[in-house]
Order: structure tokens, then sequence, then C-alpha cells
């Protein structure tokens, strides 16, 4: 990962990430069989700015991990991301929840967030992120023997509201807690207007002790 931060004590704060894929060998062939091997390939890397103002810290992040728009060429792509312990929001990257993106590609998104100090040792957070699907899923081949896709399908993964707070106990325990709220966009209907889907929530709290 590559960071720029100005002075510590300026207001402005620039982080940005990139995770380049460097392959050895060659995977197994993908969607078509012919192929005797791909050459793997995956870009990802996202940019959050944010701003000190008096109690608190905005920001706004914006994210890209590339998909595979192929199966059937000699490029695997969208083999890499920005790795497992990139959670900008809780539900959506969270390891148990529905519709997670932890650890996964073929997604961009956006979120605005904030964290603001009430006092010295409570710290309250919020955010709100939209996601969104690079390339359509893969057709495969069925049990009855035929290939299958859904062509209509949405790109729209969903959005997400979260709350969180956090607050110091003593010098090395904090008591942490989590909510957030998903709304599963249209790629999950699968390309069809009659199917439901319902959202997603996350909901944890912990004691962070640190020695």
């Amino acid at each position: 990962r590559e960071y720029y931060k100005p002075d510590k004590d300026d207001n402005a704060l620039i982080m940005a990430g990139r995770h380049p894929l460097y392959p050895l060998g060659a995977p197994p062939a993908g969607g078509n069989i012919e192929l005797k091997d791909q050459d793997l390939e995956g870009r990802a890397y996202y940019f959050d700015i944010q701003y000190k103002y008096g109690p608190g810290t905005i920001g706004l992040l914006y994210a890209y991990q590339s998909g595979d728009n192929d199966a059937n060429d000699d490029t695997l792509a969208g083999q890499t991301g920005c790795g497992n312990d990139f959670r900008p929001l809780y539900a959506a990257f969270g390891k148990y929840t529905d519709y997670t993106l932890y650890g996964a590609s073929n997604f961009w998104m956006w979120s605005a967030w904030v964290d603001h100090s009430l006092t010295e040792d409570l710290i309250l957070h919020a955010a709100y992120g939209y996601m969104r699907r690079l390339e359509k899923p893969q057709p495969w081949f069925g049990r009855d023997g035929w290939m299958h896709a859904y062509a209509d399908q949405s790109l729209d993964y969903g959005q997400e509201f979260d709350l969180g707070l956090s607050y110091k106990i003593m010098d090395n325990l904090t008591y942490q807690a989590h909510f957030g709220y998903f709304w599963a966009g249209d790629w999950f209907k699968l390309g069809s207007n009659d199917l439901e889907v319902g959202n997603s929530y996350h909901l944890d709290h912990t004691l962070e002790l640190t020695f």
C-alpha cells in the first residue's frame, strides 16, 4: 500500500492505496476448456480524502476492484483486491453478514463518513455508502447440460448506512459498538422483477484491551 500524508498538524489528509498483482505460473483453464492456461490480472485501488474540523473528521472514500468480463479468453481478471482488512462499511464488508463484499473483487464504491468526538473519551461514527458491480456474472453450465446466464441482471449492488461509537474506559481498554444496515440492490434479483430480496444488517460490540 502507498499513502500520502501532509504534515500531522495540517487539517487535510489524503490516503491512497493500490494493489497490483504479480503472478507466477498460470492457473488452469477457465470457462473455455480449450485454453491450456490463462494469464492472471487484477487492479484495485482506493482514495480516502479526509478533513479535520474541531472535534472531528469527515471523509470521502472511493474504491475500485476490477472484475473479469470474459471467462473464455486467455486472461483471468479480477484476481486481486484491497485485502481482507479493507472494511469501510460494517455490513457490506463484514465477515458474517449476507451479501458481503469481504475480500471480493468486481465492484466500485463510494462512501462519505464522519467521526465526531463528543468528549475526549467518546467518539461517534456515521457513514453512508453506495456499491455497484463492474461486470455481470459469468455464464455457467447447469445440471441440465445447458449454458445459463442472467442477461438482464442489474449492476446495482446496494447501499448502506452505519452508526458506531467508541468509548475509552481506561487508557488501555476501549468499548466499541457498530451497527450497519444494508439495502440490497437489484443485482440480487438476478434479472427478475418478480424476485423479492430482503435487506441485511450488522451489529456487534467489543471490548478492546491493548498492552
